[in-house]
């Protein structure tokens, strides 16, 4: 159903250095979801997309991300979704001159995300 929490982690690393908007991501689903007579199982492979990206930079600018998930696995089929957009920001640090210049940010590997559904989504699982 929509408003359905999605908590995942993400597969491998994302980047304010290396990543670019429109790259994609995987991640897994931490735990089962259950709705109506269908389960998600934990471990479910999600596929999403950086959809903004700021790069560090000086007056207090901290680098993000901004990400969400387009689709997850069910066998060999891909099953279309829509969440809302995640944030996360970088931090800032000062230098001994007193400038404050931010740092990229860095979200490795096993690192928990939480997505929320935007319109329900139903599929079918072959038995």
């Amino acid at each position: 159903p929509a408003s359905t929490l999605l908590k995942v982690t993400l597969n491998g690393n994302l980047s304010t250095e290396y990543n670019k908007v429109g790259e994609a991501f995987k991640a897994n689903l931490n735990r089962a979801i259950s709705a109506g007579d269908e389960t998600l199982p934990a471990g479910t492979v999600f596929e999403g997309r950086i959809s903004q990206l700021g790069r560090p930079g000086s007056l207090q600018a901290a680098a993000f991300l901004t990400m969400t998930l387009n689709s997850f696995a069910v066998g060999d089929k891909a099953i279309s979704i829509r969440t809302n957009i995640v944030r996360r920001d970088g931090a800032v640090r000062a230098t001994p001159f007193g400038e404050i210049w931010g740092k990229d940010l860095v979200l490795p590997p096993e690192t928990a995300l939480e997505f929320k559904l935007t319109k329900e989504v139903s599929y079918a699982v072959s038995r």
